[in-house]
């Protein structure tokens, strides 16, 4: 199950896939040790804890942030909402730990000599939460929402090489022509050239919606349409039960469930404040935690009470988006000198602790897209290289320990996301960097979801500079990441030397042949720096040692939920 955009803004984060929060009420929850019982509507009781009824098995986490209601996964701008749908609905395939494809809704497939067609098998026994049954209609109907020239949801770029979908989105087609049915457990999808990251974009990336509740609506109503929203039907383990913003959201396992029915009654995400999510862990009111960086002490302190730490380095990279329609910013010698003035390497060993490193392009240094360290400038901190830049490249003027612009102090503002400790002391960081070559940084924190807003609206004067996380999945193609256009390309970044290498990468199944392409995409953002790239991180999982068969992934928050369970 799959998150959509990247944004990584997690402090401490327990969805249910790095951290189930564990709990049987009254005489077996570990969560609650004093007992209780859980109210009718999944709720907390008036001490903040939740609580349950007989050997009823509920998971608490905590999420630092509230999901919008946005229920459907097709439109999710934002991790806290996705990872809530990501337990409701389900794609064709999946991938385990490793990135190896694993069946979810389609048990099996085939691709053609020419490797344009997948030809998909789905379960003959799949349900939706409402107890309509899910066939290959659904999945046509799902490609065919998000080609209609109405989408206003993040992902249309997956699905735009399919055969036929310009005609299709023009409206002088009635269906997808690259999409066949064969029966109703069996649909072939074809695409217009070879697409390197079908099974990435497509079949994992597409949530599957159903038809019989959404083909009556129009697309411009979809966001206003709060009753379906927020009583989704899907085919996943956990139906939604009940959402409360910014306090709780609730889910109970569905019993129809194909692949079995779920060991975990009941899923409560909990809105917690990051400043008291440890003793919320210690205190026996929270199960499990996710976060983004994590001290020596803390952890030390995590097992000594006895719970288990376990840690998985991201497919992901914290940056610095930048707007480009900026003129002083969209001077790529500017940008240079800020990567240079950014003691980023200070920041992965105070703020991360080490448990990280620094980041020069877009992929990791693990990943096979990366290019080599020979390839790659460091830009090294070095305040006095920044200078030399601004003053001799740029053309602006040092006098007195200010930077000068035309006569005029460089002022920029940086805007940040509350919940994520290490990045809001890499905004302190900055602020006190860019100080030392002469450049007055105003900080602002916001709330999250203000920031995805003013990034999505791309207004030229909206904002400078923004402190945010993004990621690109199991596959190399970053093209909603940098390429023109691309939903999470919050820079406006526009490059075509980048978007035609984006679409040779794609033109090959072979990793091995895809390989010299995005090392020399990573080599151009290398130097063109579209954002500036801070570094990777790792996550952290503390949990309970009760609860089981939990997974810790870099692919999915909630690997094999389903199995999760709590043993006493």
């Amino acid at each position: 199950m799959k998150k959509r955009w990247f944004s990584l803004a997690l402090a401490v984060v327990l969805t249910v896939s790095a951290f189930t929060a564990c709990g049987k009420a009254e005489t077996n929850n570990a969560s609650n040790p004093g007992g209780g019982s859980v109210k009718e509507n999944g709720g907390l009781d008036e001490s903040g804890k939740s609580s349950g009824e007989g050997n009823e098995k509920i998971l608490r986490l905590g999420t630092i942030s509230s999901p919008t209601g946005i229920f459907n996964p097709l439109y999710a701008s934002d991790d806290y909402t996705a990872y809530i749908n990501s337990l409701i609905f389900q794609s064709l395939v999946s991938v385990d730990a490793s990135a190896n494809l694993q069946p979810n809704l389609a048990k099996s497939w085939e691709v053609s000599e020419d490797s344009k067609t997948v030809t998909f098998h789905l379960f003959e026994n799949i349900k939706w939460s409402d107890g309509e049954a899910f066939t290959a209609e659904d999945v046509r109907f799902t490609l065919e929402f998000m080609s209609n020239k109405n989408y206003t949801g993040l992902n249309s770029t997956y699905i735009q090489q399919i055969d036929g979908y310009d005609e299709f989105r023009d409206g002088t087609a009635e269906h997808l022509s690259g999409i066949t049915i064969i029966d109703e457990n069996t649909i072939a999808i074809t695409t217009k050239e070879v697409y390197a990251s079908f099974f990435e974009k497509i079949g994992r990336g597409v949530s599957i919606i159903a038809k019989h509740i959404w083909e009556g609506v129009p697309l411009e109503e979809v966001e206003q349409s709060t009753e379906l929203l927020q009583n989704p039907v899907g085919t996943g383990p956990f139906i939604l039960q009940d959402y409360v913003p910014d306090q709780y959201t609730s889910l109970v396992k569905n019993q129809e469930y194909f692949e079995g029915n779920p060991k975990i009654d009941k899923i409560i995400v909990q809105v917690v404040n990051p400043d008291t999510a440890q003793a919320q862990l210690l205190n026996n009111e929270l199960d499990m935690i996710r976060v983004e960086s994590l001290n020596p002490d803390d952890i030390k302190i995590y097992e000594d009470a006895g719970f288990v730490v376990k840690s998985n380095l991201l497919n992901a990279y914290q940056h610095m988006v930048i707007n480009l329609n900026n003129p002083l910013l969209s001077n790529k010698d500017f940008r240079q000198a800020m990567a240079y003035a950014i003691n980023r390497e200070g920041i992965v060993s105070s703020l991360l602790y080490g448990y990280g490193n620094v980041a020069n392009t877009i992929y990791t240094k693990e990943f096979f897209a990366y290019p080599g360290e020979e390839a790659i400038n460091d830009y090294a901190y070095s305040p006095e290289k920044a200078i030399e830049i601004l003053t001799g490249k740029v053309g602006l003027e040092y006098k007195g320990g200010t930077m000068y612009q035309d006569g005029k102090p460089v002022k920029l503002t940086l805007l940040y996301p509350s919940g994520n400790k290490a990045r809001e002391g890499a905004a302190t960081v900055i602020q006190q960097n860019f100080k030392e070559i002469g450049i007055d940084l105003k900080l602002e924190l916001v709330e999250f979801a203000t920031l995805t807003s003013i990034l999505q609206d791309k207004k030229a004067d909206n904002y400078q500079l923004a402190l945010l996380g993004n990621g690109f999945g199991a596959d190399a193609d970053v093209t909603q990441n940098v390429g023109t256009g691309g939903s999470n390309n919050h820079s406006q970044y526009s490059n075509s030397k980048i978007d035609e290498l984006l679409v040779q990468g794609l033109s090959s199944l072979d990793n091995e042949t895809r390989s010299p392409i995005y090392k020399e995409i990573a080599t151009i953002l290398n130097d063109e720096l579209p954002v500036i790239y801070l570094y990777n991180w790792e996550r952290f999982t503390i949990l309970n040692p009760k609860i089981k068969n939990v997974n810790v992934t870099t692919y999915s928050f909630y690997d094999g939920v389903e199995n999760w369970d709590i043993v006493e």
